[in-house]
């Protein structure tokens, strides 16, 4: 069983309970060692799974046409051009 750092913030804490549950730590001993109620586990838990889910999932492609307004508009801001001695 990991034990938290002391110095270790809410969600930090919160964090590193989540992921032993995750490992195959038993609830009743995580809660335990993390003095969190196993019902926050299981919602923390449900939350992080569903977190996770929404980071991996694959997002649509931008087709080039849509960042090309963008694009012009930022050109007529700034220099992008690098003096040729800046390349040595």
């Amino acid at each position: 069983m990991t034990q938290p750092a002391a110095s270790s913030s809410s969600s930090d804490h919160r964090v590193q309970a989540v992921l032993a549950l995750l490992r195959g730590e038993p609830a009743a001993q995580v809660s335990v060692d993390y003095g969190i109620d196993r019902s926050s586990l299981y919602k923390f838990r449900s939350r992080a799974i569903e977190a996770i889910r929404e980071a991996v999932k694959d997002q649509p492609a931008r087709s080039p046409a849509a960042t090309q307004p963008r694009e012009r508009s930022l050109r007529g801001r700034y220099d992008f051009s690098l003096p040729a001695s800046s390349l040595l």
